[in-house]
């Protein structure tokens, strides 16, 4: 799985959270053109992300948020407990039900993640995300996830995307700096900090051959 700036895939339907920070990712730039331009409500609240490829919005409920994609008529109704951790998503494709993803927690994080396809674990060390498993009933998939020593200031993981502007348990306590599968692909990133230690450009390296210089802004 290469790391992606681009919106958030069925599989990363799980929780991440806003981590206190006090400057809000305003656009993310790729060198190749990419674009990505995040919106937000008073509260801070993510509500709508637009690239070249998706316009999303997200609307809040007491107990739910939901995501509709305006380009490919998909919906996604994610229910909240009573703290606020997502413990299911519901995937809808111009109205009709296609999928579900129910999300277990254990000391504030995402520790493991259902669906009607198989299931994903997450294992966590020192406040780090650093292993993820993924088991389709077939064959397994596993990523394996270096950190630095950097505390991560930001409100934006680059695994999640932007579903860690809006929910709890996945975000990490240090910066991603190389991911490793077991397909043999891996994937590194190298940061610019601004003055505060927020990101302000990353270069991510994938063992494909090349390389992405990612620009991020913030309001």
């Amino acid at each position: 799985m290469a790391i992606t700036f681009n919106s958030c895939t069925k599989e990363r339907e799980s929780g991440g959270s806003k981590n206190g920070s006090t400057k809000l990712v305003k656009t993310l730039t790729g060198d190749d053109g990419y674009y990505t331009e995040f919106f937000y409500d008073k509260q801070q609240h993510l509500i709508k992300v637009i690239n070249e490829e998706v316009y999303v919005t997200f609307t809040y409920n007491k107990d739910k948020i939901t995501q509709e994609d305006h380009y490919n008529g998909y919906t996604t109704i994610y229910t909240l407990d009573n703290k606020g951790y997502v413990i299911r998503s519901d995937d809808y494709d111009d109205g009709v039900h296609e999928h579900y993803t129910t999300h277990e927690y254990s000391n504030g994080y995402l520790v493991k993640s259902t669906s009607d396809g198989g299931y994903t674990t997450y294992t966590w060390q020192n406040g780090n995300l650093t292993k993820i498993v993924e088991d389709g009933g077939v064959q397994q998939y596993t990523e394996i996830l270096t950190y630095n020593n950097i505390e991560n200031k930001w409100n934006y993981d680059p695994y999640f995307a932007e579903l860690s502007l809006i929910f709890k348990g996945v975000t990490s306590k240090n910066y991603l700096v190389k991911l490793t599968a077991s397909s043999g692909f891996t994937s590194t990133l190298k940061y610019t900090y601004d003055s505060d230690g927020y990101p302000t450009k990353i270069v991510i390296s994938s063992s494909y051959g090349g390389s992405e210089t990612i620009t991020i802004t913030y309001y």
